[in-house]
């Protein structure tokens, strides 16, 4: 993975540091696939929730939501 592909690096626009994990969404059928590629990182917890829920939103009631996960690189619990 590249560092524009895994968000490393600065942000363009505000000079913050660019996330490190990346949440996309595929329609299937009746529902929809969550792929999470990365590193999931504590600091970055609301902001992968945040785009969780909002690629969840449209969905409704009983739709199927799979989860692919196999692009993490690492997940930080903050233990």
């Amino acid at each position: 993975m590249t560092a524009a592909q895994s968000g490393a690096g600065s942000s363009p626009d505000t000079g913050a540091p660019a996330r490190l994990s990346v949440v996309e969404r595929v329609e299937e059928g009746d529902g929809a696939k969550l792929t999470l590629r990365g590193r999931l990182l504590f600091p970055e917890a609301a902001h992968i929730w945040a785009d969780v829920k909002s690629r969840c939103a449209s969905l409704e009631k009983g739709h199927r939501v799979s989860l692919d996960m196999a692009g993490v690189e690492a997940v930080d619990g903050c233990t």
